[in-house]
């Protein structure tokens, strides 16, 4: 789920969007009046586009508010590109973005002093994004114990911080006992970067993605939270019928950066 682009966004493309008092989750990384957001059980924002106040007027009107933060990736406007700018080890060209050596301990601090000023703010914590780029299959496996590191000093940042992961089931025995939830992407929907186009995960992906996530919430006891992508009406009410109801699920546009729209 990594921004495109994240300092850039246009100003307020989700006005108008007033929560329902059973949604549970809320995404979006562009710029979205705090007033016109409210009743969502947990909303994930780019913490760059807001000012205390503003964070302190959502988690008024909703029950917890986190701070989008990429920990082994960094885009060119990030406000601490030019501090990592050394340990930049490679292009992600789907998102516009760069790959961190995170083993290296000055980049871990760099880190640690932006998840520190989001939490100041008054965040009431992180969303860890990018964690899948090393695992075993990811770009950077082998810098894997340098991410571990970070992951555990970041749960010293703030008392009661609350952790949602994106993804990390590749190792749920070291990142279970520290996050409060875990968010998993695409898993009735499928986006093809190569087309540009909306698709839909084989039937197959999907039950044993449902069951294997079903695993995790019975043995970590955690939150499951599912962000599914497409531009069809018709396939937003298929997702919400499919995924189990014990799941919070948000449908929305590949770059979530706007109020989603359906065809």
């Amino acid at each position: 789920m990594r921004r495109i682009k994240s300092l850039i966004f246009c100003m307020p493309l989700c006005l108008g969007l007033q929560a329902k008092a059973q949604e549970s989750l809320f995404v979006c990384y562009g710029r979205v009046a705090p007033e016109h957001i409210q009743g969502f059980d947990m909303v994930i924002l780019e913490p760059g586009h807001y000012k205390e106040e503003e964070i302190a007027l959502f988690k008024k009107n909703n029950e917890k508010v986190i701070g989008y933060v990429s920990c082994t990736e960094v885009n060119l406007e990030a406000p601490y590109y030019e501090e990592v700018s050394d340990f930049v080890l490679g292009a992600n060209d789907n998102w516009d973005s760069h790959y961190l050596d995170v083993s290296m301990e000055e980049c871990r601090s760099v880190l640690l002093q932006y998840f520190h000023s989001v939490l100041a703010k008054g965040f009431d914590g992180l969303f860890l994004d990018t964690l899948d780029n090393a695992s075993q299959w990811g770009p950077l496996f082998r810098i894997q114990s340098g991410l571990f590191d970070l992951i555990r000093a970041t749960t010293q940042l703030k008392n009661d911080i609350i952790l949602l992961q994106n993804g990390g089931l590749w190792n749920m025995e070291f990142f279970g006992p520290l996050t409060r939830g875990v968010l998993v992407e695409s898993v009735v929907t499928a986006f093809d970067f190569q087309k540009g186009t909306y698709e839909l995960a084989s039937k197959e992906q999907a039950i044993k993605q449902i069951k294997r996530l079903k695993a995790v919430k019975k043995k970590f006891k955690k939150e499951i939270y599912i962000v599914e992508y497409t531009q069809s009406a018709r396939v937003k009410t298929m997702v919400e019928r499919i995924i189990p109801k014990d799941f919070n699920v948000f449908v929305a546009n590949i770059d979530l950066n706007q109020n989603p729209k359906f065809e």
